[in-house]
């Protein structure tokens, strides 16, 4: 994807490692990152979160909505030309939802294959302090959208 990148800045790294020197106002942490079951993973995740947004900004986070991992089955949609196909849904322990998910764009097809942890209010407050993060709100009515604000270092 960075070789298709042009006039902007590239930066190859994982993220939970990424250490760019300064800060931002908004830190946007999407694509359901969060819900890693690896809970080093997470916190290591948040933490690049706190380091790099600036005290007065803000991190943008997204989960599923939590009531999602009750009622997600094998299901088709499409998005423009994209045909998706969730299947071979699993609940192996609690809180977390296994599954597959092939996308099919005219006669290309890929799969990807994730385990998710459902992150709730109360848990996603605990992760987000551990990163010296608080939660500020939610941006959506469903709650997959968060708002959270960095932690002042005590004097």
């Amino acid at each position: 994807m960075l070789a298709h990148v042009r006039g902007a800045e590239t930066i190859c790294s994982p993220i939970e490692t990424l250490s760019l020197g300064r800060q931002f106002d908004v830190v946007l942490l999407a694509s359901h990152l969060i819900e890693t079951p690896q809970d080093d993973l997470r916190r290591a995740l948040l933490t690049t979160c706190r380091t790099h947004v600036a005290m007065d900004g803000q991190v943008i986070i997204e989960r599923k909505p939590s009531e999602w991992y009750d009622s997600a089955a094998s299901a088709q949609s499409t998005l423009g030309e994209v045909k998706m196909c969730m299947r071979d849904v699993r609940r192996p322990e609690r809180d977390l939802l296994a599954a597959t998910i092939e996308y099919t764009l005219g006669d290309r097809v890929w799969t990807q294959s994730f385990v998710s942890r459902r992150i709730d209010d109360d848990f996603l407050t605990e992760e987000l302090a551990a990163a010296k993060l608080r939660l500020a709100g939610f941006l959506t009515p469903d709650r997959a959208w968060i708002r959270a604000l960095p932690v002042p270092p005590l004097l």
